[in-house]
């Protein structure tokens, strides 16, 4: 499948989103610029990465076959770690973690964010905390002992849509949603 997704040049089907993230941001030129107060990392120009994606995933063959028995050899626990500071890492610069630590941050101590000018602090706090239920629910249906439960994970994910796009503008305000959550 991912032979002719490359063919048509369309992105591959795999679970790799932090490390396909990552080596996209590897092959960008970035420049730090000054945004509505904050600094924040623009992308210049980001070159092709289709053939460096195919190289990569061609090399992990070989390893597979004459490396997983050394591979077995290295504790779980180095694993886990390593899973770990790639979880940590990839929530620097993610609002829904920024806004989160602003619950429990003193309002004089909020950093120059530039929906922190433009909604109430309330606002800021409830939506937040819509956020984290969201996120809670897709963990308790991803995670969840039960397969039946673990069935249902795209269609929560689906559901997610319309309550975005029909019920949040019943709830907030228009102006508020879109400098929450907005991409910039």
């Amino acid at each position: 499948m991912n032979i002719v997704l490359s063919i048509l040049g369309l992105p591959w089907m795999h679970g790799a989103l932090p490390q396909a993230f990552l080596h996209l941001k590897a092959q960008a030129d970035i420049e730090d610029r000054l945004v509505d107060g904050t600094l924040q990392q623009i992308v210049i120009k980001n070159r092709e990465s289709r053939l460096a994606t195919l190289i990569a995933h061609t090399l992990m063959i070989p390893t597979y076959f004459f490396l997983l028995p050394f591979l077995q050899l290295i504790p779980t626990a180095v694993f886990h770690g390593l899973f770990l500071y790639l979880a940590f890492t990839s929530m620097i610069g993610n609002e829904l973690c920024e806004r989160a630590l602003l619950l429990f941050t003193e309002q004089r101590s909020y950093p120059p964010l530039h929906y922190i000018r433009r909604v109430p602090q309330k606002t800021v706090h409830a939506f937040t905390i819509v956020e984290i239920i969201q996120l809670a629910i897709l963990c308790f249906v991803g995670f969840s002992p039960w397969p039946v439960v673990e069935m249902i994970f795209p269609i929560i994910t689906f559901l997610f849509i319309p309550f975005r796009s029909i019920l949040l503008p019943y709830i907030f305000n228009e102006r508020h949603l879109e400098a929450l959550d907005s991409i910039h």
